[in-house]
């Protein structure tokens, strides 16, 4: 079985760096950045992560989909969401 990492994120620069170094274990890591202006998304991609962009809005109930969603290729996952 392989361990996928999804996240969403915003302004995170500061922290990539660390939270990528804590996800080494995983066979991949997928962050839906939702409007970062501090490089976020492209410290990510240094780090290896597959980031997809996307400006946060009103109702995100569906947003987790959309990192779920760059990496499952149409396959199934297992995913655990937790809010909060």
């Amino acid at each position: 079985m392989k361990i996928v990492v999804y996240a969403i994120c915003k302004n995170e620069a500061g922290h990539a760096e660390r939270w990528m170094a804590s996800m080494a274990e995983a066979d991949g890591v997928y962050v839906l950045d939702t409007g970062s202006t501090d490089g976020t998304a492209e410290r990510l991609r240094a780090l290896v992560a597959v980031v997809v962009e996307e400006r946060w809005s009103p109702g995100g109930l569906t947003r987790p989909a959309t990192a779920l969603g760059a990496g499952t290729g149409g396959r199934g996952h297992l995913c655990v969401y937790r809010s909060g």
